[in-house]
């Protein structure tokens, strides 16, 4: 079994200058794509642009490069704001997995009622088949998923945590790189996410470097190995810190 219920993939877009390799990122983009590890399928997304205040104004170089435009995180909801608004989405996406769980419950319940009894067998001899067996609930155990570490040891940490002092909640401290996984599964080198894409007979899909669409295609990644039998049980982290202002 996979270790977790839910890949939450992610891939942030941040404010860059190709003249400033040290340039201080911000993130710009915040998407998410939810898959769900039991049925290998998409079952949410929420995505975000976030407005800088660092340096609010974006670059061309940073516009041409991911399409994100200057109207798009002007009126945007600040890192500290879009943290807030992916909490909620992500309470929905816990409400929805346990009502789920419920309703899977109730179901077998039903079932294990219409079976047969031991004693409605002893004209027709020993059951064929056991009886079904009532589902284990499994906690709400989601993990977030990235193409390299750079999203959550840059980005996030590096930048946010660290230099600005945004204090963001524990579960983006831990992630499964779907880079590696990959690697680890076919014995290959690291793959770019256009590789991995072609290696499974897949193209990228959408506009390459904007957040969703990133994030997209690398759950479609995700999701073809684990079809083909790998389980995400390995991860990253980053030690924990509540407050990132205490750093």
């Amino acid at each position: 079994h996979h270790k977790f219920t839910h890949l939450l993939v992610t891939d942030f877009e941040a404010t860059c200058d190709s003249a400033e390799p040290d340039y201080p990122h911000e993130i710009i983009e915040f998407p998410c794509v939810a898959v769900d590890l039991q049925t290998l399928k998409v079952v949410s997304e929420f995505g975000t642009f976030v407005r800088p205040v660092n340096n609010p104004i974006l670059t061309p170089f940073c516009t041409e490069l991911t399409t994100i435009k200057q109207s798009d995180v002007d009126g945007a909801p600040t890192i500290t704001e879009a943290i807030k608004m992916f909490n909620v989405w992500l309470a929905t996406l816990k409400a929805s997995f346990e009502a789920q769980q419920e309703l899977q419950q109730q179901q077998t319940q039903v079932t294990l009622a219409e079976e047969p009894t031991a004693t409605d067998e002893i004209d027709e001899g020993p059951s064929s088949s056991p009886p079904t067996p009532e589902p284990k609930r499994v906690p709400f155990n989601p993990v977030f998923a990235t193409d390299g570490p750079w999203d959550m040891r840059k980005f996030m940490h590096e930048c946010h945590v660290i230099r600005d002092g945004i204090a963001f909640p524990e579960v983006f401290y831990k992630w499964v790189d779907v880079r590696r996984c990959f690697s680890d599964f076919f014995h290959k080198q690291l793959f770019k996410l256009t590789k991995m894409l072609r290696a499974l007979g897949m193209t990228f899909v959408g506009e390459r470097h904007r957040g969703i669409d990133d994030a997209r295609n690398i759950a479609r990644v995700a999701i073809a190995i684990a079809k083909r039998g790998y389980k995400f049980r390995q991860m990253a982290s980053i030690t924990y810190h509540a407050e990132g202002s205490n750093l």
